[in-house]
């Protein structure tokens, strides 16, 4: 029986689920259909532009495999694929419309899911303002109405409301999640025990980093961007622009850490309304093209995640790196006991004036241990192995 990987992220972009994509298909021998949403198909010149990009980067095979899949993904929607089973990465990319038609049609073995949209609209389970994942939909997605959140992906509540009873009753087969903490909370909100599956979302670059060196006159002009003389110390933000992964927060910290440059890799600034500390500087780069380097050089990395998956690629990529890597626990769960060579603060110790600062300076961040994150990502691919394996059985 042949599997099918099916989702609505870009296979040929640097984000953390293509990175996880391309190890699922490398270490499974799946075949991946590529399903956006139609809306998004519907961006013609969008849509185009992507395609231009990943010819230019990669070739004319590359570009031809990814209209092909795009046209399955396209004609999954309508038809039965036989002798296959599904594996759906990301569902809300897909968006729930087409995930409905694909489920009717196909037998979906399992659905890898990367935020908490089994019981949040939002997709990550935080409320701007606040210093803890938000837990008040956790029994009921639809109670989302009394506190004015909306969907995102452009789903609607009653579409995202079916969705979860479906994945609570099976339909869409095993759910699998990327930590014990977030398996955790499926059990206490009602979701049978033996649908729950953990695979980390790691990427097949993140062991090699660990082994590889860096080019030794890369590193040089990354260091001479950070160290100009006018800081101490230089901390870099590795995550997106969100406030659930800890923007606004990091913010928040650079203000009371005047004596410290913090780092926030981004490509747009554009969008950004909010007040910017003067310590705080904006470097257009991703971990391909430059980050890697900035946060090898660095004095320490912080990935603040405010919302309830606490182990993501950003952690473990910024664990190759060698740099202290800083993030959050809360009272509700410890996260350490995931990946303990990161150093973990409950968020208001951090928000107090020089707090990064004393740390730095008093030596008291830990380095992350390599071989932690070679065992982590070893134990994650043998698990997409004996999971994703058994479609075939």
């Amino acid at each position: 029986m042949k599997r099918i990987v099916v989702s609505g992220t870009p296979l040929l972009v640097f984000s953390g689920t293509s990175d996880f994509l391309r190890l699922l298909l490398a270490s499974t021998d799946s075949t991946y259909v590529w399903t956006p949403k139609l809306s998004e198909l519907h961006d013609f010149k969008r849509l185009v532009s992507y395609l231009i990009l990943v010819f230019c980067r990669h070739g004319v095979a590359p570009l031809l495999s990814t209209v092909y899949s795009l046209a399955i993904g396209y004609l999954v929607r309508y038809i039965k694929i036989p002798d296959s089973k599904l594996i759906i990465v990301h569902p809300q990319s897909i968006g729930y419309t087409t995930l409905f038609k694909i489920s009717k049609r196909n037998k979906i073995f399992a659905s890898y899911l990367v935020d908490s949209s089994w019981f949040c609209i939002k997709s990550y389970n935080h409320i701007e303002g606040e210093l803890i994942p938000c837990m008040r939909c956790i029994s009921d997605v639809r109670s989302s109405c009394k506190y004015g959140c909306s969907c995102m992906w452009g789903n609607n509540i009653q579409d995202h409301y079916d969705y979860t009873c479906s994945l609570k009753a099976g339909e869409y087969g095993y759910v699998v999640v990327q930590s014990q903490t977030q398996a955790d909370l499926f059990y206490k909100s009602g979701y049978r025990a033996d649908l729950i599956r953990v695979i980390p979302m790691i990427s097949e670059s993140t062991i090699i980093e660990c082994m590889i060196p860096s080019r030794n006159n890369s590193l040089e002009a990354a260091e001479k961007i950070l160290n100009n003389g006018a800081y101490t110390y230089q901390v870099i933000y590795h995550a997106n622009l969100n406030s659930a992964k800890g923007f606004d927060y990091t913010l928040a910290i650079a203000s009371l850490n005047t004596n410290i440059l913090f780092v926030i890799p981004t490509e747009n600034t554009t969008d950004i309304s909010r007040s910017i500390p003067n310590n705080v500087i904006f470097l257009p780069c991703t971990w391909s093209t430059g980050l890697r380097d900035f946060c090898k050089v660095a004095s320490a990395i912080l990935v603040p995640s405010l919302w309830s998956v606490p182990v993501e690629s950003s952690l473990l990529k910024s664990m190759t790196s060698g740099s202290p890597v800083i993030s959050l626990k809360f009272e509700s769960y410890d996260p350490s006991t995931d990946l303990c060579s990161i150093n973990y603060f409950f968020p208001e110790e951090l928000l107090k004036t020089d707090s990064i600062y004393t740390l730095l300076s008093n030596g008291r961040l830990k380095k992350p241990s390599q071989s932690e994150i070679i065992e982590y990502s070893l134990k994650a691919v043998l698990r997409i192995s004996r999971i994703f394996g058994a479609v075939a059985n």
